[in-house]
C-alpha cells in the first residue's frame, strides 16, 4: 500500500497517527514538540529541520569554552526532541535538509507527501529561517498546497530556552480536542469536516457556529436565521452520539472576527475550520479566505481540515422560479432575460451553483435552442455538452433549430444537428435575427437543424 493510500486509511480511522513537525529549535518550536503528545492517536513523528544553504558550517557557541558546529548542534537538539517523544511511546524519525528561504515551504510539502502524513504540525512563531512560516509567504504556500490537515499551535510569548512544563497545550490545562469550535457555512466541505469530529479521541464539547455576513433587510435576516438555526440543529443531531456536549450559536457580522472573538469568549481548546468554504472548492481555490484569515488572526490553535470532497454535478431543467439564476449567468452573455411562458431552461449545477445553461424557445412554427453559455472558469470540462444533451432528451419528438458559430458546427453535429438550408427555416427562426435570405451566407453564424432521433451522450 503506497503512502497516500495509507494516509487515507488512517483518515478513515479518525486518527492522526503520522505527523510531520518542522522545527527550528526555538523556544516556541520546542513547545510545539510537547504539543505532539497531546494529539490523540499519534504513533509516529517526522521531525524536519531546514538549514540555510548559505551558512551550513557556521559554528554555534554554547556555554563554556567548547565549540560545536552547526551540524553537531542540529544533531544534538534533534536527539533531545527524539528522546522526549520516544519516552512517550512515539516513534521518531528526523530529516535535515538544506534550502534557500524561498524553498522552505516546498521542502515541508515534499516531505509530507513523501511520508504520507495526515497532519502537518507547525508552531505559529519561530526564529531565523523558519520565522515566516505563519507570517508570510511560507505559511501561504504550506496552507495552499498541503494535501493533508494542518494544525497551527498558539502560545503566549515564551522565553527562548524555557523548560518544558506539564501543560503543553497553552490552554489552561485543557486537552487539545476537549472543547472544539467548529465554524460552519453549510457547504459540503464544511459538513464533511464536521462528520470527522466524533471520530477524534478526547472530544468532549463541540460548539457549532454559523456567522451570517449579510442580509438585505430585517425580514430577510429573520428568514436566514430560521433556516440557519434549523441547519445547525440538523448538524447537532448528526453529531449527537450520547457522549458529546453540543452547543449551537448564530452570530451576525464579519465571519473571521466573529470566529476569533467567539473562540476567546468560550475559551475553546481548538478551532476546526474546513480548508474550503462555500464555493471555494468549486472555483478551484487552494484555500478559502476565511480559513486563511482565521489561521492568521486566531489566538487559539487552529486545525485546517483537508477535504477530498468533489462537487456534485447535476444537469436538469430549471423551474420558472429558478429562471433568475439563468439571468445571472446571462449577464455575461448579452444580458438576456427569461420568458416563463415560451422558454424551457436547462442548467448544470456544481452542488447548488449554476455554471452552465441552455434554453429552448417554443413558438408557433418552431422550437429553437439559444442561450447556451458556460461561465468562463468552468469551460472545457464537458458541461455545455451535458446541458445540451439534457435539453435534447427533453424534446424527443421535436424538430430543433439553432444558429451556430463556425467553430461550433462540429460540436453541434455530435448531437445530430446538420446544416440547414435557409429556405427551409421556419419564419420565426429566420426573422429573430432579422437576416435577409441573401445575407445569411455572409454572417458569422450557421443555421442548423435536428430531426427527432435517439440521442446517446458520450459522457
Amino acid at each position: 500500500m503506497d503512502a497516500n493510500n495509507q494516509c487515507r486509511e488512517r483518515e478513515r480511522a479518525g486518527m492522526f497517527e503520522k505527523i510531520l513537525l518542522p522545527t527550528d529549535f526555538s523556544g516556541y518550536s520546542e513547545k510545539t514538540v510537547e504539543f505532539v503528545a497531546k494529539i490523540p492517536g499519534v504513533t509516529e513523528v517526522i521531525l524536519v529541520h531546514i538549514r540555510e544553504k548559505e551558512r551550513p558550517d557556521n559554528p554555534a557557541w554554547m556555554s563554556g569554552p567548547e565549540r560545536e558546529s552547526a551540524l553537531e548542534r542540529v544533531q544534538r537538539l534533534l536527539q533531545k526532541n527524539r528522546i522526549y517523544l520516544e519516552e512517550r511511546s512515539i516513534e521518531v524519525r528526523d530529516v535535515v535538509m538544506d534550502a534557500d528561504e524561498d524553498d522552505i515551504a516546498t521542502c515541508i510539502l515534499d516531505s509530507a507527501k513523501k511520508e504520507g502524513v495526515e497532519l502537518i504540525l507547525i508552531g505559529a512563531r519561530g526564529k531565523g529561517i523558519m520565522h515566516e512560516i505563519l507570517l508570510g509567504s511560507v505559511s501561504e504556500n504550506v496552507l495552499n498546497e498541503a494535501s493533508c490537515d494542518v494544525l497551527i499551535t498558539r502560545y503566549d510569548a515564551l522565553p527562548m530556552e524555557k523548560e518544558r512544563s506539564g501543560n503543553s497545550t497553552g490552554q489552561s490545562g485543557q486537552e487539545i480536542f476537549e472543547k472544539v469550535l467548529c465554524p460552519v457555512d453549510f457547504s459540503r466541505p464544511s459538513e464533511e469536516s464536521l462528520r470527522r469530529i466524533a471520530e477524534i479521541d478526547g472530544v468532549q464539547e463541540v460548539l457549532l457556529l454559523h456567522v451570517i455576513s449579510e442580509a438585505g433587510d430585517q425580514k430577510e435576516l429573520e428568514n436566514i436565521m430560521r433556516t440557519s438555526y434549523r441547519k445547525l440543529q440538523n448538524y447537532g443531531r448528526m453529531l449527537d452520539n450520547g457522549k458529546l456536549s453540543i452547543k449551537i450559536m448564530l452570530r451576525f457580522g464579519n465571519p473571521v472576527q466573529e470566529i476569533c472573538d467567539f473562540a476567546l469568549k468560550e475559551n475553546v481548546s481548538i478551532i476546526l475550520v474546513s480548508r474550503h468554504g462555500a464555493c471555494d472548492y468549486l472555483h478551484n481555490v487552494p484555500i478559502g479566505s476565511t480559513a486563511t484569515e482565521v489561521v492568521k488572526k486566531a489566538k487559539k490553535p487552529v486545525l485546517v481540515k483537508y477535504s477530498r470532497v468533489e462537487p456534485l454535478v447535476t444537469s436538469r431543467e430549471l423551474s420558472p422560479r429558478e429562471f433568475h439564476l439563468a439571468e445571472e449567468i446571462w449577464r455575461n452573455y448579452r444580458q438576456q432575460r427569461a420568458d416563463t411562458k415560451k422558454e424551457r431552461i436547462f442548467g448544470l449545477f456544481l452542488d447548488d451553483m449554476l455554471v452552465s445553461v441552455a434554453r429552448c424557445t417554443t413558438r408557433e412554427d418552431a422550437s429553437e435552442i439559444d442561450g447556451v453559455f458556460t461561465l468562463e472558469e468552468f469551460r472545457k470540462k464537458g458541461y455545455s455538452y451535458r446541458v445540451i444533451g439534457t435539453l435534447i432528451k427533453s424534446f424527443p419528438e421535436t424538430v430543433l433549430y439553432l444558429y451556430s458559430t463556425p467553430e461550433l458546427v462540429d460540436f453541434y453535429a455530435e448531437f445530430g444537428f446538420v446544416p440547414a438550408d435557409v429556405k427551409d427555416l421556419p419564419e420565426s427562426v429566420r426573422m429573430r435575427y432579422g437576416f435577409a435570405l441573401t445575407e445569411l451566407e455572409g454572417t458569422v453564424v450557421k443555421a442548423m437543424k435536428r430531426t427527432p432521433a435517439p440521442f446517446k451522450p458520450h459522457i
